[in-house]
């Protein structure tokens, strides 16, 4: 692990969506280097039954790139031998996947250090019962649902997202 290399032994960690999906993963996996995690419209499972796996599933990537051109651009510009088709293949398969391969499902349990869950009040791929249901099942865990914001909630209302997150993070600098 690059923070290894670094000799980086304990850190906080934020992550947004996939992200602080591997967040959750990294506090279940190294309990003891994790100082607090902070988790951004990061589910931890996904049901079949759900309609956000039934969208998920039909992305590919002509309506990815219809919708969010920008990112195909960049993508095509920074990778010399770019196939995009193969790329949202294979994030497809990584969001819908039900397994504990592609989300820590029942392991989230595990983790032991302070949590914040944080959550736009209109995100569509992020249930308010899956978080209530994080917040719950962490222990040392904290909940913030942003109103007026959606899954971007970092984006859509950074100033507040700064100022949630660095009173969580000061609350929790002594803990090791």
């Amino acid at each position: 692990m690059i923070l290894d290399y670094l000799s980086i032994n304990s850190f906080s960690i934020l992550g947004f969506s996939d992200g602080g999906t591997t967040a959750y993963r990294m506090a279940i996996n190294n309990p003891a280097r994790i100082n607090a995690l902070v988790a951004i419209g990061a589910p931890s499972k996904i049901d079949p039954k759900d309609a956000t796996y039934s969208l998920l599933k039909g992305v590919t990537s002509e309506k990815w790139a219809a919708m969010f051109p920008e990112s195909v651009a960049y993508y095509m510009e920074a990778n010399p031998v770019p196939n995009f088709d193969r790329l949202m293949r294979a994030v497809v398969s990584l969001w819908t996947d039900t397994q504990s391969s592609g989300y820590p499902c029942s392991a989230i349990k595990d983790i032991k250090s302070p949590t914040l869950i944080v959550r736009g009040d209109d995100d569509h791929l992020f249930s308010l019962g899956e978080a209530v249901q994080l917040r719950e099942t962490i222990k040392n865990s904290s909940f913030a649902n942003i109103p007026f914001s959606g899954h971007e909630v970092h984006k859509e209302a950074p100033d507040y997202i700064v100022e949630v997150v660095m009173s969580f993070l000061a609350s929790h600098r002594n803990i090791t």
